[in-house]
């Protein structure tokens, strides 16, 4: 159950024209997403763990939760980062949670577990097989997930954002935020590690940091238009 890379290196469409874009904006929301889909693509690499928990990584992890209102989430990764052993509970909190073999206590990072009939590669996985489609993207080869997985829907947004292919960014943030709520619930309830908990907590906050400020972009835009 691991995203690995998850999409290929196609070139993308242009965009659709807004030249009038904050980019620096929507570049850090795509930075942003593209690191909390690490956490969600596999077992953190040990390097990138251990990296988190140095003194440039704890203020980067501070500066990331604060960019998006939650410094109290920031702090309870930054404690599950200073634990012994941090980046081989990690991956034993990954295998443990995502991978199947908790049970009922495992956390499904499939859409099509939390909408729809609650089946595996069910609609959400057909209807993210032709956004992907759409945007000229498919999935690596060394992929072996469903479209509809997390990492997978995460890095397609981050990449739409720095596309500036706001239509699908907005398909796919609202697609995430009916979904996501539901993962990061199961994470509070079954992370003993508490990293991916947080690192669920920190993705709802930058959906929704996304979220308005496209949301914004698009009225002013709109508005210049009339």
């Amino acid at each position: 159950m691991r995203a690995g890379a998850a999409l290929t290196d196609a070139a993308f469409p242009a965009g659709n024209g807004q030249a009038e874009c904050d980019a620096a904006i929507f570049e850090a929301c795509a930075q942003l997403l593209t690191w909390l889909a690490r956490f969600f693509q596999g077992p953190p690499p040990a390097r990138f763990i251990e990296s988190l928990g140095a003194a440039p990584g704890h203020k980067l992890v501070m500066d990331i939760a604060s960019s998006i209102d939650d410094p109290e989430t920031g702090e309870a990764m930054l404690a599950a980062l200073s634990a012994e052993h941090a980046a081989l509970a990690a991956s034993r909190a990954y295998t443990q949670l995502f991978e199947g073999v908790s049970g009922p206590r495992g956390v499904s990072l499939y859409e099509s577990a939390y909408v729809g009939s609650g089946r595996l590669f069910g609609e959400p996985c057909a209807e993210m097989q032709r956004l992907l489609g759409a945007c000229g993207r498919s999935l690596a080869v060394e992929c072996r997930e469903p479209p509809d997985h997390l990492g997978v829907e995460i890095l397609l947004l981050a990449d739409r954002l720095a596309q500036r292919d706001w239509s699908a960014a907005v398909q796919l943030a609202d697609r995430l935020a009916r979904w996501a709520p539901d993962v990061a619930q199961a994470c509070a309830r079954h992370d003993a590690s508490h990293l991916y908990a947080a690192a669920a907590r920190l993705l709802l906050g930058a959906l929704r940091h996304t979220r308005a400020a496209l949301e914004i972009f698009l009225r002013i835009e709109h508005e210049q238009i009339q």
